[in-house]
């Protein structure tokens, strides 16, 4: 029952991760191309282009998902378990009848790459503010970091 549970606490944290990831994605366009204080928030982008890197490393890598991986030992220890990635299992009935798994790596690499432009090109203000700290002191040679 325990691993059953887990498996289904790992499936729900595993579902709010990947809609946290495409969320990031629109909010992040709509900081670019927008550029307004609303859509400003250092904390909200910035773990999400940490995440997006960080999911797009895994198919280069050759990798499923750690929660993936984890859901399916859990599952398969309670004997509810399934093969193949999480976003092929569910989303894929739903959206992508018959997708190809590499339309999914396409995608995130898409995705990963849009939103680390985006980040770097227009990033929020506190990040700004932050590398202009750095890079004055650095420069000035004031003497502190």
């Amino acid at each position: 029952m325990t691993e059953r549970f887990l498996g289904l606490a790992i499936t729900i944290f595993h579902t709010l991760w990947v809609v946290f990831m495409l969320t990031g994605f629109f909010w992040t366009l709509l900081a670019f191309f927008f550029h307004k204080r609303f859509f400003d928030f250092f904390w909200f982008r910035t773990l999400h282009a940490a995440g997006i890197l960080l999911v797009s490393l895994f198919p280069l890598l050759g990798r499923y998902c750690p929660l993936t991986i984890w859901e399916n030992l859990l599952r398969q220890k309670s004997g509810s378990g399934y093969e193949g990635g999480f976003i092929l299992h569910y989303l894929e009935k739903f959206i992508y009848p018959d997708i190809d798994p590499s339309a999914i790596r396409i995608g995130t690499f898409v995705v990963a790459f849009v939103s680390i432009a985006a980040y770097i090109l227009r990033p929020p203000e506190r990040t700004k503010s932050w590398f202009k700290k750095i890079s004055g002191s650095g420069i000035r040679g004031s003497g502190t970091l």
